[in-house]
């Protein structure tokens, strides 16, 4: 997809699917030419009653399931924390969230009112999505926008890497994307993510907040020109963006693994006594080396839907000569395709310690070091034997 072209503005006409909204909330989109027209033919067809019957609703969320279809036991609780958590962070938007999980399995893409090429969108308070349990969507919709760029890099940073990461863009075309306008191309989102965690680790969680806050004022502000939001970032920030700028250029490049702050993953980490420590030795690894558990859907620690669940540990790191030597990390248990496992200290890329492993590539060497982490297991919602992981 070119980062640059002919870009048209679609005002969608009223209907029942996409809520007509004013001010910040407004409906008022950028698309690309070649998508346009696609993404108003489906929502134009749309309705509450094309939409998933409501499974579950709380003040926070409303989750909408297609009937045949079961979801695992922790589910819905992580998805209305994960709105509270987003929410005491940056503050309330009123309503509760109305996400619509809409499976391939059951929903064509003429019936989807996302753009042919997204997987999930998010339209004031509501979220249309592929995938059950997707952060990223949770994240545009629970909390007031900023420019697109901080805006997808906030939801990808927090949100698990996906098993297939797209590399990190050139820095340069970021750059681009922040002094232009919505859209951004979804190439960058991953880059953006990496300077979103630049800036968290710089200049702290608090200040991007209270950037975020600064834009609440602002129209359409995902599509805003760099004018209009630039004098609010000095303010907030301390320095023009350009300053900001020359200071990314130390930030290290780092797998995504290392820089994402899956949003339950850390909020366990920092709320949650570790399960166990997992205790690293040179040669063959002790009988402290390993952690591995089993899990059914019907659990109510367990998240996910067809085609995976997934379920969050703490654990403790014991690395004999941390930072010294890489280590390794292996995949063990009834491991099928698709499952794998994510470790991580929620740090960034100076501070991240962490490990991804899957069953395409069941052993990673990392730098890991001591100290507390969250462990993500991920494995096809059918499978119950035991998965876990192995460190030496």
């Amino acid at each position: 997809m070119p980062r640059h072209g002919l870009f048209v503005t679609a005002e969608i006409p009223a209907n029942k699917c996409l809520p007509q909204r004013g001010g910040v909330d407004a409906m008022h989109e950028r698309f690309q030419t070649a998508s346009v027209i696609a993404l108003v033919a489906a929502v134009l067809g749309c309705s509450d009653d094309d939409r998933p019957p409501i499974r579950e609703a709380s003040e926070h969320l409303i989750l909408r399931v297609p009937s045949d279809l079961d979801v695992c036991g922790g589910t819905f609780s992580t998805m209305e924390n994960e709105v509270i958590r987003i929410r005491e962070l940056f503050g309330a938007v009123p309503g509760a969230v109305d996400y619509a999980w809409m499976p391939w399995t059951h929903y064509a893409a003429e019936d989807f009112p996302c753009m042919t090429i997204a997987d999930g969108c998010a339209y004031g308070l509501k979220v249309y999505d592929r995938s059950i349990a997707n952060t990223h969507e949770l994240v545009h919709a629970a909390r007031a926008a900023m420019p697109a760029a901080f805006e997808e890099g906030l939801a990808t940073l927090l949100d698990a890497p996906a098993r297939r990461v797209q590399p990190l863009a050139p820095r340069d075309e970021l750059l681009d994307a922040l002094t232009g306008s919505w859209p951004l191309d979804g190439s960058l989102y991953n880059r953006a993510a990496h300077f979103v965690s630049f800036l968290i680790a710089a200049e702290g969680m608090d200040t991007l907040i209270e950037f975020n806050h600064r834009m609440r004022n602002i129209e359409y502000v995902q599509i805003a020109p760099f004018a209009q939001w630039s004098g609010a970032f000095e303010d907030v920030y301390g320095a023009t963006l350009q300053e900001i700028w020359l200071a990314y250029a130390d930030y290290p490049d780092c797998p995504a693994v290392q820089y994402h702050r899956p949003l339950t993953a850390c909020a366990a980490l920092a709320e949650q006594a570790p399960e166990a420590t997992l205790v690293a030795a040179f040669g063959e690894p002790g009988p402290d080396a390993s952690f591995l558990r089993s899990s059914s859907c019907e659990q109510e620690d367990i998240v996910g839907g067809e085609p995976v669940r997934w379920s969050t540990h703490v654990v403790e790191l014991d690395i004999f000569a941390a930072g010294a030597i890489a280590t390794s990390v292996t995949l063990i248990g009834e491991a099928v395709p698709g499952t794998r496992a994510i470790l991580t200290n929620c740090g960034d890329c100076w501070s991240g310690s962490a490990a991804a492993v899957s069953t395409n590539t069941p052993i990673a060497f990392e730098s890991l070091e001591s100290g507390p982490h969250a462990l993500i297991l991920i494995q096809a919602i059918d499978e119950v034997g035991p998965v876990g992981i192995e460190i030496k």
